[in-house]
């Protein structure tokens, strides 16, 4: 009979719940502070890289995608959610996937995944998923591939596209920010309005005590308020009436939904100076006119319509990300910070794994350029060896190469060994020794370090910030 242990209940199942938590907020609901992904985004993402999704190869079935990522390494429902997601350019500041067909709208929901189709964006192949030779691995889900713990981003995407989530006892919901100011505020001395957040709508966002709690705590409400222009328009036969006309509006907000508001409000009483609306939303851009009564004073208006609509509205932010294992609440001025620190090691291990690489490429440079001047001593011991193998060996020997300098001689082809060849050889080992020398300077100063890393941000603002 085996042994009997007893526990206390309560403890127990303290124990075993907080452990369930902390495994779905890790594995499912929050997002990773470094890559700025949950799990089964970076899936999805690493799958389109396997299929060869590149931002300039054909477009493929959103399904086959969602087949490949559940099936190879995310086999916990359908993953046609988070790809919707990030393709949705009112919810990121630089969606990830490239949809094609009918992906949904502000107010509407996308087709089936057996009609849409997919491709990677050229922020996330650029930003996200390059450097794979060195990503951290792990096994995936039944052992039989291994997929990545993180992608090795170049630009904080954690600030840039925001991500919300709801796990066991937590949740989180953090802003979108624009590259262009995390790359100024990644600079020395930079103050921290900088890293003020800025929705992909392009609404604006109001200064008051809430962003400051959220850019000193990580979270606070944010206020979000729709562009607003007065002006005058026709209203009907009769004079010109005053209106305003809104344009950007707050994030998750859409003119239907205003318009109900308006129409509401204006029934109850509470808002007096409204006589008619428009949408003119098309394919330029959200616009809703809202027209006065005539003798309405446009500033007045103006004012009901943003409080008592959700063309000013809050956003509740509360910066909760998974930094290693746990869940941590984070300032967007500490995230940046952490963020650069662990780009900082992950520089430095593709700096030697390049460095690496590199140095190999200059031994059979040189091996080769010498082979040209020796090209029928060398063909003679060639010749006279049995075998690849015996006459691997004896050129190693015989010139002290080593075997990936002796294989490479081996696999020279004669019409190699021309005179233009040598001087393209000659230009070769002279990119490549430079190439070194610039790995060597950035792997033994972190200052250099740090200011490539702010020089690939900012490089990435140029070509997808926004506004």
């Amino acid at each position: 009979m085996s042994d009997i242990t007893s526990v206390n209940v309560v403890d127990e199942m303290k124990s075993a719940y907080g452990e369930y938590a902390l495994a779905v907020l890790v594995g499912r609901a929050i997002p990773d502070l470094y890559d700025g992904l949950k799990p089964v985004t970076r899936r999805v993402l690493v799958a389109m890289k396997w299929l060869g999704l590149r931002p300039d190869a054909r477009y493929m079935k959103a399904a086959r995608v969602e087949g490949e990522t559940m099936g190879k390494l995310h086999p916990h429902g359908g993953a046609y959610g988070a790809m919707v997601t990030a393709s949705q350019w009112w919810t990121n500041n630089a969606t990830l996937v490239d949809g094609w067909g009918n992906w949904g709208s502000p107010t509407d929901g996308p087709a089936a995944a057996r009609y849409t189709e997919a491709k990677l964006t050229e922020y996330a192949y650029s930003t996200l998923l390059s450097d794979s030779e060195t990503w951290q691995l792990k096994d995936n889900y039944d052992g039989s591939l291994k997929e990545p713990m993180q992608l090795n981003a170049t630009v904080p995407n954690i600030l840039v596209n925001g991500g919300a989530g709801i796990g066991v006892g937590f949740a989180t919901n953090i802003p979108t920010h624009n590259l262009h100011g995390i790359a100024t505020a990644m600079k020395p001395d930079t103050v921290i309005t900088h890293l003020a957040p800025d929705f992909p709508t392009g609404c604006d966002v109001v200064h008051d005590e809430g962003l400051d709690e959220y850019l000193t705590t990580g979270k606070g409400s944010i206020r979000m308020r729709a562009k607003c222009e007065q002006t005058t328009v026709q209203h009907g036969k009769r004079a010109t009436r005053p209106a305003c006309v809104f344009t950007n509006l707050p994030l998750h907000i859409s003119t239907e939904q205003v318009g109900q508001q308006i129409k509401a409000a204006v029934e109850k009483g509470s808002i007096t100076t409204v006589a008619d609306v428009r949408d003119e939303t098309d394919r330029e851009g959200i616009r809703l006119v809202v027209i006065g009564k005539a003798s309405a004073k446009v500033d007045a208006m103006e004012a009901e319509l943003f409080r008592f609509t959700s063309l000013d509205t809050k956003f509740n932010a509360n910066n909760l990300v998974i930094d290693g294992t746990k869940p941590v609440l984070l300032s967007p001025r500490e995230i940046l910070k952490r963020w650069v620190v662990w780009r900082d090691e992950r520089l430095v291990v593709a700096i030697k794994h390049e460095l690496q690489i590199k140095r190999i490429r200059a031994d059979v440079l040189r091996g080769q350029l010498y082979a040209t001047d020796i090209m029928e001593e060398l063909v003679d011991i060639i010749r006279r060896c049995k075998d690849r193998q015996a006459a691997k060996k004896k050129l190693m020997a015989q010139y002290e190469w080593k075997e990936h300098v002796a294989d490479a001689i081996l696999d020279m082809r004669l019409s190699q060994l021309t005179r233009l060849d040598e001087a393209k050889l000659r230009s070769e080992i002279k990119v490549v020794s430079t190439r070194i020398k610039e790995l060597i300077a950035l792997n033994t100063s972190k200052v250099k370090r740090k200011n490539y890393i702010i020089s690939v941000v900012e490089e990435a603002s140029h070509d997808f910030g926004t506004r």
